[in-house]
């Protein structure tokens, strides 16, 4: 067996057993067994699958990552990560979190707009008040 921990910047996602892991690297796909040989490769924007000690496939999205394995432990970091245990669940989790991210992307630049449009009016009226 294999003890996975993958991490996010805020909680730790997945810590367990489990018999083999599959991941898409920088430099191709990846399966690792608890006897293969210590390994750092940093991940692609993808689903991880990996088997659990029941024998179960588990998925998670990643949004890039570094996973480094040593001895019969597997550690992989990422910003972004969301589990699931059924692969067309996973696609509409993802596809709804996106969608959110996008529109809290949007309201953002549309805020920071405003922002630099309020700082520039304020910079210009101070600088007519020290020439005027």
């Amino acid at each position: 067996m294999i003890t996975l921990r993958i991490s996010l910047p805020f909680q730790i996602l997945v810590n367990e057993q489990i018999q083999k892991i599959t991941v898409e690297s920088v430099d191709g796909f990846h399966t690792l067994l608890a006897k293969h040989i210590d390994y750092a490769t940093a991940l692609n924007t993808s689903i991880v699958q990996y088997i659990n000690k029941e024998g179960d496939a588990c998925y998670v999205a990643c949004d890039e990552g570094i996973l480094i394995k040593k001895g019969e432990n597997i550690s992989l970091s990422t910003r972004l990560g969301i589990k699931s245990n059924n692969l067309k669940e996973l696609k509409e989790i993802i596809e709804t979190t996106f969608k959110r991210m996008e529109e809290d992307r949007k309201e953002t630049n549309k805020t920071l707009a405003k922002l630099e449009l309020t700082l520039a009016r304020g910079l210009m009226e101070l600088n007519k008040g020290e020439n005027g």
